[in-house]
């Protein structure tokens, strides 16, 4: 997914919804007083600015982050980095701002690996900035499968998950069939379900943004006893999906107990 999403951020500067928060160096935010990404009006978060301005808040942004942290970054391999920001789901809440090492590993993460491109002018205080390049909208698509056979009864998936993201909000799209290759005397109930969350802006403070989990949901299919599909699309509201993940999973219930089974989780940088 090669979009440049961050621009959105400049956007947010005039956003009369943003409150004065506690002072950091990588911005001005705490627990106390962070803002629901819900609850962003997104509708005034894209008025025109120009590059100069662009450039400067983006500039200012990563010159924000100590160069002590950066070249721990620089260290982790892709795997470490995507297994650290997957981690952020269950440490906070939606709208709850991350920490300040956190924010500066998805911003970093964000230019490395989900289309930033980070580049050093090359001044005595080796100052790291973002090119500019227009806000694009971008479809992902990842086709999934796999079979499992326990408690008597074999199942099969199949099918397509697919995300999409622009600089207001996101949406996700499941198109799957789960079969039943045997044991079908023995079925209760066969279940598909598919789960994404993004992380993004939920604030500003002057010219720094706060960054937090911005959308955590789900889709799922009725309850079946034989083979079925399933097409569902969900869109959702947000500000800034600088990353995304998705991922799927059939829930078979028998007469002899129940298993689960699903895909990879996929991020942004698939």
């Amino acid at each position: 997914m090669k979009v440049l999403a961050f621009l959105l951020i400049v956007g947010l500067l005039n956003n009369p919804v943003i409150e004065n928060l506690q002072t950091s160096h990588y911005g001005d935010f705490n627990s106390a007083n962070s803002i629901n990404a819900q609850n962003i009006n997104v509708e005034k978060t894209t008025h025109s600015i120009s590059k100069d301005e662009q450039q400067e808040m983006l500039v200012d942004m990563y010159e924000n982050i100590p160069q002590s942290e950066l070249e721990m970054f620089r260290k982790m391999s892709v795997i470490e980095i995507k297994e650290k920001l997957d981690s952020f789901q269950n440490r906070y809440e939606v709208g709850e701002p991350f920490t300040e090492k956190d924010q500066a590993l998805l911003l970093y993460a964000y230019n490395e690996y989900g289309g930033g491109n980070l580049y050093s002018n090359n001044n005595a205080e080796n100052k790291y900035r973002v090119p500019l390049e227009p806000i694009a909208n971008s479809w992902n698509s990842y086709s999934v499968g796999s079979s499992k056979e326990k408690l008597g009864v074999k199942t099969t998936y199949k099918g397509t998950l697919k995300t999409y993201v622009n600089r207001t909000g996101g949406r996700y799209a499941t198109d799957v069939k789960v079969t039943v290759n045997s044991g079908k005397r023995k079925i209760k109930s066969l279940k598909w379900k598919t789960y994404h969350s993004a992380y993004g802006v939920i604030g500003m403070s002057g010219k720094t943004p706060s960054l937090g989990i911005v959308y955590d949901g789900s889709i799922s299919s009725s309850s079946y006893t034989n083979t079925f599909s399933f097409e569902k699309t969900k869109n959702y509201t947000a500000v800034l999906p600088a990353y995304i993940k998705t991922w799927g999973k059939v829930f078979v219930r028998t007469t002899s107990g129940e298993y689960n089974y699903g895909t990879k989780v996929y991020s942004s940088w698939e």
